[in-house]
């Protein structure tokens, strides 16, 4: 950790927003759980499917909501047509979920997972994101 180097200019772009920068923080103010923005819906960014490629494993569809929801995974091939669809399941919020879904009988190439999530206040989102399978 370098304590001095901000001293000299404290408008570097580095100085500040971090407990390793100048040496000094509230230690209380960074303890906590974990929260998400409020709202409802996915978290952005929160939606991945693993392993990918997908060789012989299960497929696992893992993501955050903003809020108590029911979600479901949805499997599509690149013409649009529908391999696959996980029953409705609740997901916490702010607590990371995932999706088992079994796809022994697909051949290898490009797949699209769409999540949708339907939140207790009745707000519904969804993301789609592509997926490799290598058999």
């Amino acid at each position: 950790v370098w304590s001095s180097v901000t001293e000299a200019d404290p408008l570097w772009s580095m100085w500040g927003g971090s407990p390793w920068r100048n040496g000094a923080w509230d230690m209380t103010g960074w303890f906590g759980p974990p929260v998400a923005a409020d709202g409802s819906g996915l978290v952005p960014g929160s939606h991945i499917c693993y392993p990918s490629p997908l060789g012989t494993q299960p497929l696992r569809v893992r993501a955050q909501v903003r809020e108590a929801s029911e979600v479901k995974a949805v499997v599509y091939n690149l013409q649009g047509e529908e391999i696959i669809a996980s029953q409705w399941q609740p997901a916490l919020a702010v607590d990371p979920f995932t999706i088992t879904l079994h796809l022994d009988d697909i051949v290898s190439g490009m797949y699209l997972c769409r999540l949708v999530s339907k939140s207790d206040s009745g707000q519904e989102d969804s993301s789609v994101i592509t997926f490799a399978v290598e058999r």
